[in-house]
């Protein structure tokens, strides 16, 4: 969630690149399982390249910017504090839970690592964790829209039919 902060401010709110903007890591959802980064862009198809090079400079290094990471780490707590966990989503959050091999609730561990969680220690994490992965970039859109040549440059580019995609 604070990754995502950073990324809209920069590629929507700094640069006006695009008309949305978010990164997502999502833990494994089961002991074993990868962990997932996802990344998204709504742009234009002129700024389309200066987008993905922006984000892709976002994701090589992350900004150091203390207020937009106090903003970011206070927006976190106040969605931990406000969520509630209730009805059928108490069996499906333990089951969850019991998939990772936890046998308690960490809303209360994760809110305290978070309350004290530092630039520091958020940098070190994404150089040591993040930083060196590398990331592939889908272009959806209309074909007729594209400049392949900009797209070229941008690295190896493979055209998929729907065929590939959906197996039809």
């Amino acid at each position: 969630r604070i990754r995502q902060t950073f990324v809209f401010q920069e590629i929507r709110e700094s640069k006006s690149l695009a008309y949305s903007a978010y990164v997502s890591y999502q833990p494994g959802t089961e002991v074993g399982h990868p962990d997932y980064i996802t990344s998204y862009i709504g742009t234009q198809p002129d700024k389309l390249l200066t987008a993905v090079d922006t984000l892709s400079d976002l994701m090589n290094e992350l900004p150091q910017i203390p207020l937009q990471f106090g903003n970011a780490r206070n927006s976190v707590l106040k969605q931990i504090a406000s969520t509630r966990i209730n009805r059928t989503a108490i069996f499906f959050r333990r089951l969850a839970l019991e998939k990772l091999g936890i046998q308690n609730d960490l809303r209360k561990e994760v809110y305290q690592q978070v309350e004290h969680l530092t630039l520091s220690s958020l940098t070190d994490f994404y150089n040591q964790h993040v930083k060196a992965l590398q990331f592939n970039t889908a272009l959806v859109g209309k074909r007729e829209n594209l400049d392949e040549k900009a797209i070229i440059k941008a690295g190896e580019f493979t055209e998929l039919s729907l065929e590939d995609i959906f197996g039809y």
